[in-house]
C-alpha cells in the first residue's frame, strides 16, 4: 500500500486491500497496483464509485471489509519504518527489513518475492 500523502491514497489503498481479500497473491498485487497507479495519474477516478467502476471493467473482483484494523497497523508501521514519501515499499523477509522507493524499485522487489 501507498502511504497516504496523496489525497486519493487512503481511497487506493483501501480497494487495493478489498482486491487482495478476493485474490491475495503477488501477480495480482502487481497487477491491481499498476491499475491504481494510473487511475492516480489521470483525474478522472476520485470517488469510490469511480474507483469501484474502473476495477469492475479491468475484471478486479474485491470484497468489501471493515479495514479499520488493518489501517491502524499501516499507520503505526510508516512511523515505525519512517516512511516519508510515496510510492514506497517495506518488505521484511527473513527477519530483515527492507525499504524500496519509486515505483520501479517496488515493481522490481515485488517480483524478486516470486
Amino acid at each position: 500500500m501507498d502511504v497516504p500523502f496523496n489525497p486519493k491514497s487512503p481511497l487506493y489503498a483501501r480497494y487495493f486491500l478489498y482486491s487482495l481479500a478476493k485474490k491475495n497473491d503477488v501477480d495480482h498485487a502487481i497487477h491491481v497496483r499498476n491499475i491504481l497507479f494510473a487511475a492516480a495519474a489521470g483525474k478522472d477516478v476520485n470517488t469510490k464509485e469511480q474507483t469501484e467502476k474502473l476495477l469492475t471493467s479491468k475484471g478486479i473482483a474485491y470484497v468489501v471489509w471493515d479495514t479499520k484494523s488493518a489501517f491502524d497497523r499501516y499507520n503505526a508501521l510508516i512511523k515505525e519504518d519512517k516512511i516519508d514519501r510515496t510510492p514506497t515499499c517495506v518488505i521484511v523477509k527473513g527477519g530483515k527489513k527492507e525499504k524500496y522507493v519509486g515505483k520501479p524499485d517496488i515493481l522490481n522487489a515485488l517480483t524478486g518475492l516470486k
